[in-house]
């Protein structure tokens, strides 16, 4: 079964797979999911990759910056496919194999040279609550942490977390539709793990692009706001997309438009939005409709970030019928012919946003703003 590496220096390069049932790589959501919440934790960090399987968690890791893996896996088959992947991503001096059951070799590998900082375990769902505890407790008892480590476990949902052991400390369990991903630090570690909202705070997110902001936009900010304790308006980087003014751009006319908002905050992302609810602590996730052709495509989307994680909600804010015909597209094309935007975007950027149209298309009728 052909998978391929998401990100980093490898980008898009394929791997193999070993064949059959007893290999169950990570779906490739869940894997970018667990590495957007790593973040720059992955950047020369000692990596062991335990029921390896094809090698995905460990090679995307090395892709990723990782200074130096180690797979652990017991099936002949897959020792060689990721020997195979290592050889074909120019990996091999940074990848070490070892054919090995697992807990066989935490019992005769205990405190090696170098305790790692990410520890990737990605078992088959037969395996019991009983064995997932064991090898927690030969990770902490074996000297395999480091005093920065995260131990990240995937499992059936329907499981539940095994206890921690002491000196391990249990981060989180992180929902994917049908998988768990259950998250470990050493001791109180949080380095690399996103930090929640405080406990009992209302948090919600509204994603957009915002090429430009608009009268619309600002509405739907203002009055769902008022629900939340913190309302995070997330610009999304969006290069689908292709959008007019620069991220940094689009950030900045977020944040003085929704100055006087005291809860409000203005963030760019560039990441699954689930993944970014995870790093900002939010539960909810606020989508504006001015149409029924809205709500189609929203409805989807909804629905696709519930399966990625049931804990977020979406949650849907018609539009003030004042503002319903007013999208960015349309104030992009009435600009690029230099006419008026007054009452189409927020008062305070009417000026600014002009001079901006000017300089991207070159023109600017007198009298425009």
């Amino acid at each position: 079964m052909p998978m391929r590496i998401i990100a980093g220096e490898a980008k898009g390069r394929r791997i193999k797979a070993p064949r059959g049932r007893a290999t169950r790589p990570m779906r490739d959501f869940v894997r970018e999911a667990v590495f957007s919440m790593l973040g720059e934790r992955i950047a020369g960090s000692r990596v062991l990759d335990l029921f390896a399987g094809s090698g995905s968690l460990g090679l995307e890791a090395l892709s990723r910056g990782a200074g130096e893996a180690i797979f652990v896996d017991r099936g002949s088959e897959a020792i060689r496919i990721i020997k195979e992947n290592l050889e074909t991503l120019a990996m091999s001096e940074r990848g070490k194999v070892i054919k090995a059951e697992v807990l066989d070799y935490l019992r005769k590998a205990g405190f090696p040279e170098r305790a790692f900082d990410l520890i990737f375990i990605d078992p088959p769902y037969r395996i019991n609550l009983g064995y997932r505890k064991e090898m927690l407790k030969r990770l902490a008892e074996g000297g395999f942490l480091a005093p920065s480590a995260v131990v990240i476990i995937e499992a059936p949902l329907r499981s539940s977390p095994p206890g921690s052991p002491e000196g391990v400390h249990f981060r989180e369990r992180r929902k994917y539709g049908e998988t768990a991903v259950d998250v470990y630090v050493k001791e109180e570690n949080t380095v690399g793990v996103e930090e929640g909202a405080a406990d009992g705070m209302k948090v919600a997110i509204c994603p957009g692009t915002f090429d430009p902001i608009t009268c619309g936009h600002l509405d739907v900010i203002n009055r769902a706001s008022k629900y939340f304790d913190r309302f995070i308006v997330g610009v999304a980087a969006n290069p689908f997309k292709q959008p007019l003014f620069s991220l940094e751009e689009r950030t900045h006319m977020l944040k003085k438009a929704t100055a006087e908002l005291e809860n409000v905050e203005v963030t760019p992302f560039d990441t699954l939005l689930v993944d970014f609810a995870h790093k900002v602590g939010a539960t909810a996730i606020v989508k504006g409709l001015r149409a029924i052709s809205d709500f189609e495509y929203e409805f989807q989307m909804a629905q696709i970030n519930q399966a990625m994680d049931e804990d977020v909600e979406t949650f849907f804010v018609m539009a003030n019928p004042e503002y319903t015909f007013i999208s960015s597209s349309a104030v992009r094309e009435v600009a690029s012919y230099g006419g008026a935007i007054t009452g189409l975007v927020p008062q305070g950027l009417e000026k600014e946003l002009m001079e901006m149209f000017a300089n991207k298309f070159g023109r600017l009728k007198k009298g425009a703003v």
